[in-house]
């Protein structure tokens, strides 16, 4: 039974809370109300799934500790598991709530779109299209684990009604390697138009089960760039882009209905399975429920950083910045997975041309903005890691001149090394904090009960830089740049500081 209040009960309380509350919420906020207006797929996908992971780690921290593990990785990873579980329902669960709360509205013309914008789904009988006066935009995006993926997108906004600013969408999609010469993507590419124009021009613009009038979305913002490069009158006009569904609504809310409630039944059984399966450590047990558990775990050591209470402002100041500024990318038009060079720009990214401009505050601000939510992850949390460590010898007001020290050397060490390339992230502040912990350790002001985690620390994040060295889009430049500056500063802070880093260092 212990099991089962240790790992059941809270997966049942975050699963029933995450897809009741969440939906509810998001269907009154966003649906309802239309309160929000941010791209679709942060709502239907990413969301979800950052919630879910953070409510069963956060609900799990202490619990998990009254179980037996053979190490910390066998915990991470039933908690991951256990995240999945009420992930996966839950972002089923938004589509169907993002298409089960329309109707299908059947129009005999087009003329009344203007008037329903705030509906979603169209049977239209009659609407005249105009391929002639078609709008194109093409546009790529790098995905994959290490940036593998190349792919290329052709958005063609074929007009219905000029003056109602009503458009018929149609969208070509093709995938190749990133790892492709320059002359052999050049190539792929125009394989790419030539088969695209060929199946435009075969288009039977009738041929669907019903219309969507699309709301924010990668998808809207592509037929959007396409109109108003074609039509820059109109910039900041109500679009209305109507996309054909070859499904039908019925069968596609039908089939997410199934899924959904296929998809809990799945995550309640694997989930007691897992109840099943662990073992209790009786001692960490009565200390759970004496509540004298100490918060050693990550999860919590985490969660005391971010919110004040782990000893080291600064950096948590520089983690929720971080945060800030990736949520306002995000908002208004950054792509989430992987921005492209003038989505990253327009936040804050520095490259050479654009400070000889005189945007000298793109030095500063370039370390906050972020490529993507893998790139973010990441760095925060060796920010959080190296941060705190590096806060905790040297003080908050020193390590806020480290932090700048770092920021500008990596920027300025990007800047002079390439010529075009937009430099993002805080990843060359880390690697200066590590370059800042090489420099205490050296020179002794590291106790010794911490300067074996501070090792492994300095060595896990070198050894990962040694090993993304030879991958593309990785700014080295700015990583080395951060790591000398991060050094050579705290090796001249020890000698004007000695007294008061040696007291704190072995208080």
């Amino acid at each position: 039974m212990d099991k089962f209040r240790l790992v059941f009960l809270p997966f049942l309380c975050v699963f029933i809370s995450l897809n009741f509350g969440y939906t509810a919420l998001r269907w009154l906020v966003d649906i309802k109300l239309e309160l929000v207006v941010v791209d679709e797929s942060i709502l239907d996908f990413f969301l979800p799934i950052i919630l879910s992971v953070i409510s069963v780690f956060l609900v799990t921290r202490k619990r998990f500790r009254a179980l037996e593990f053979k190490n910390d990785r066998s915990s991470s990873f039933l908690k991951m598991i256990m995240a999945v579980a009420v992930a996966i329902p839950l972002v089923i669960s938004q589509s169907l709530i993002s298409s089960i709360s329309y109707d299908l509205i059947k129009l005999n013309t087009h003329e009344a779109i203007p008037s329903l914008k705030h509906e979603k789904f169209f049977d239209i009988k009659e609407y005249p299209i105009d391929p002639d006066l078609a709008a194109y935009d093409v546009s790529f995006r790098v995905r994959g684990k290490h940036n593998e993926d190349f792919n290329m997108y052709l958005s063609i906004a074929v007009p219905i009604d000029l003056d109602e600013n009503i458009w018929y969408g149609i969208r070509y999609y093709k995938q190749i390697s990133n790892r492709l010469e320059p002359d052999e993507k050049e190539q792929e590419y125009r394989h790419f138009l030539q088969d695209s124009e060929e199946k435009f021009n075969q288009v039977n613009y009738y041929d669907h089960q019903h219309l969507e009038l699309l709301k924010k979305s990668d998808l809207l913002d592509g037929f959007r760039m396409a109109i108003e490069q074609s039509q820059p009158m109109r910039k900041g006009e109500d679009l209305f882009v109507l996309y054909p569904r070859k499904e039908s609504l019925a069968q596609s809310n039908d089939d997410m209905i199934y899924y959904t409630s296929l998809s809990s039944i799945i995550a309640m059984v694997v989930v007691v399975i897992i109840s099943c399966s662990v073992s209790i450590n009786s001692t960490n047990l009565s200390l759970y429920r004496s509540k004298q558990l100490d918060d050693s775990d990550a999860t919590s050591q985490v969660f005391r950083v971010v919110t004040f209470r782990a000893g080291c402002p600064v950096t948590t100041i520089s983690i929720l910045v971080c945060l800030i500024v990736f949520s306002i990318g995000v908002a208004t038009g950054v792509d989430m997975m992987n921005g492209n060079t003038q989505e990253l720009m327009s936040i804050g990214g520095v490259r050479r041309d654009l400070i000889l401009q005189g945007e000298y505050w793109r030095v500063f601000s370039a370390v906050f903005v972020h490529a993507g939510l893998s790139h973010i992850a990441m760095n925060i949390i060796v920010l959080g890691f190296a941060g705190r460590s590096v806060e905790s010898h040297i003080g908050s007001s020193n390590f806020i001149m480290l932090f700048i020290i770092c920021a500008l050397g990596s920027s300025f060490a990007s800047i002079s090394w390439y010529e075009n390339t937009l430099s993002v992230g805080i990843s060359g502040v880390n690697f200066g904090l590590i370059g800042a912990l090489v420099a205490l350790l050296l020179t002794g002001y590291v106790d010794k009960g911490s300067r074996s985690d501070l090792i492994g620390l300095v060595m896990m994040v070198l050894v990962s830089g040694a090993a993304v060295l030879f991958l593309p889009n990785i700014d080295h430049a700015a990583h080395l740049g951060g790591l000398v500056s991060g050094m050579l500063f705290t090796l001249l802070m020890t000698t004007w500081l000695r007294k008061p880093m040696k007291a704190l260092s072995t208080s």
